[in-house]
């Protein structure tokens, strides 16, 4: 397998000027392995449960993130501005929320993960704040998300820091104590695509129990990397026979330089979250495939295997339990699969 060595250009880390307030740490050099061909395997899926497919349960309005434990699955939904826990066997033990500003209030759904003591943590964009919620539905506290930019998306430390996506012009991650305080902001440290234009360069953060690792992944096919707690970085790219998705030019609209706008999408990854030692990236169906994939890397960006998934739009794992959503128009679906990880060699 061929390593290839890649150093950010230099024109690429100019455009990143410093915060008055902290100070950006560039990536190292880092090893990016060449992809290799995906190995499909075929699951026997057959669901445990479904909850929300009868439309009298009506049980969720726009379903938008999820993460799950070894207590089930926590659902954030956009409808009601809720967040709904169910158990493995999928009944409700509890729901919390509303819209609004106050405490246990909310105005966007961005992201939800899991703390190191297995609270729920919800990034609330529009409020400019991270929640915590405990296993029984208990608001905790409130923590600012920062005073740079858009968070996107959020990944926790196990010593309480925070680390978020930043959806501004530069991209680039945030680091916050455990009460928002701003420690610094790093660079974006891409794989293969330093010049890749700025619509390709939206992404997500691992999902997952806080650990010393936060996986971020991009969006079409570019790579994960890992930004550990001692903000040193790595990258891998996805398993990918795919390329990036092509541009035409709309010359009606020069006022976002020229008008670019994508032709295909099919290697699109969702999302991507961490159960354990194991990192899944979720994409959209390839041409060859009428169902969205699942790739499965290791704790060190190996890849593994990957599944064809049951209809779904957004998933997660935890404790042998896969859990999909079905985010149809009159009947959202959060479905449970029993399914079990590869061996690791």
């Amino acid at each position: 397998m061929k390593i290839v060595k890649f150093i950010p250009l230099s024109a690429l880390l100019a455009a990143f000027a410093p915060n008055a307030d902290s100070h950006r740490l560039n990536p190292d050099t880092y090893e990016h392995t060449q992809p290799t061909l995906r190995h499909r395997v075929q699951k026997d899926w057959k669901p445990l449960w479904r909850r929300g497919a009868k439309k009298e349960e009506n049980l969720f309005g726009l379903p938008r993130e999820m993460v799950a434990s070894d207590a089930g699955v926590y659902l954030a939904d956009g409808g009601g501005l809720e967040i709904f826990a169910f158990d493995t066997v999928g009944k409700l033990r509890w729901k919390q929320g509303r819209k609004g500003g106050g405490p246990g209030e909310y105005l966007e759904f961005t992201s939800i993960t899991l703390d190191a003591n297995g609270n729920v943590a919800i990034l609330d964009a529009r409020n400019g704040r991270v929640s915590f919620i405990d296993r029984n539905g208990v608001l905790l506290r409130t923590v600012t998300s920062g005073a740079v930019g858009w968070p996107s998306s959020v990944c926790l430390y196990a010593n309480g820091n925070m680390l978020f996506t930043v959806a501004d012009r530069d991209h680039f991650f945030m680091l916050t104590d455990s009460r928002g305080k701003l420690l610094r902001e790093q660079t974006f440290p891409w794989p293969t695509k330093p010049d890749a234009p700025r619509i390709l360069k939206a992404g997500f953060l691992g999902r997952g129990i806080a650990t010393n690792n936060c996986w971020f992944t991009t969006t079409f096919g570019f790579g994960v990397a890992r930004i550990q707690d001692n903000a040193a970085s790595s990258t891998t790219p996805y398993v990918e026979t795919v390329p990036p998705p092509k541009f035409r030019v709309d010359p009606s609209t020069p006022q976002n330089k020229g008008g670019e706008f994508l032709e295909s999408g099919d290697n699109a990854a969702l999302a991507s979250f961490t159960s354990g030692d194991t990192l899944f990236v979720f994409f959209m169906g390839k041409p060859s495939s009428d169902k969205p994939l699942l790739d499965l890397y290791d704790s060190h960006g190996k890849y593994l295997e990957s599944w064809n998934l049951p209809d779904g739009e957004r998933v997660t794992y935890s404790h042998g339990i896969l859990y999909t959503l079905v985010n149809s128009m009159e009947n959202p679906t959060l479905e449970a699969w029993r399914v079990a990880l590869p061996k690791k060699h």
